[in-house]
């Protein structure tokens, strides 16, 4: 009874053989879910669970999970790990959740962010996990999440220490001033976008008393401004984003 979303080499021309990545089928839950509230019943619940019990499946004792299922590889693989892979199926399954209120949902979420948590508590180089951090939020402010063994605590500290990497990597360079406010030193746009996303996320989580949490405010309005900086305002384009400012 599970379903995936499949990579079809015809459709991808990527020289890779069938496969079903865990974050496409991550993301697959979060915009079908999200349609739902558009058109509801434009998903099917079964086809809606079907996926969240394929991800479920794809993940392990510790938390972790398999990146990829390959069928003519043997299935479940782990030859190749995703940074962003866990939070995006995390934030689907909380999604789902939402919609169904099935705590298998909810506890397999719970155990992915906890594995990320634990696995870099006493790391000085956390990746900017964004997607990490959309999960974090959610599941913290999902109905019953308190009914769960969670450690909310280990939760936000992790939150914390994405939130300081992430700012570590923001732009201030007076001699490159249309920079300044994003998360790339080459002005890339969608860096600084998914940051962003993270950040506004984890101030919805971390207490205010934190002595982090005005930094984390602070560096939001200029974040933004940049971006707003990089859009095309007139001609053909207008309204574009570019790849970089």
């Amino acid at each position: 009874n599970m379903k995936a979303i499949w990579s079809i080499p015809e459709v991808n021309r990527s020289g890779n053989p069938l496969q079903a990545k865990l974050g496409g089928s991550g993301l697959g839950l979060v915009a079908l879910v999200s349609l739902e509230n558009i058109t509801p019943g434009f998903t099917s619940p079964s086809d809606l669970n079907g996926l969240g019990k394929f991800i479920v499946y794809m993940q392990k004792e510790n938390g972790s999970f398999y990146s990829k299922y390959t069928p003519s590889l043997g299935g479940r693989s782990d030859n190749w790990t995703s940074l962003y892979y866990p939070g995006e199926a995390a934030l689907g399954l909380i999604m789902l959740y939402e919609k169904d209120s099935s705590k298998i949902w909810l506890e397999s979420a719970y155990k992915a962010l906890q594995y990320l948590a634990i696995s870099r508590k006493n790391s000085n180089n956390v990746p900017a996990d964004h997607w990490a951090l959309l999960a974090t939020e959610r599941l913290l402010s999902a109905e019953n999440s308190n009914d769960l063994k969670i450690s909310r605590e280990l939760l936000t500290n992790h939150a914390i220490q994405i939130c300081e990497s992430i700012l570590r990597d923001q732009v201030i360079n007076p001699d490159k001033p249309k920079y300044n406010g994003g998360f790339h030193a080459d002005g890339k746009t969608t860096p600084s976008a998914t940051r962003l996303e993270g950040l506004l996320a984890a101030i919805n989580i971390i207490p205010k008393s934190h002595e982090n949490w005005k930094r984390i405010k602070a560096s939001i309005y200029p974040g933004i401004t940049f971006l707003l900086k990089a859009q095309i305002k007139q001609g053909e384009y207008a309204g574009v984003f570019p790849r970089a400012i």
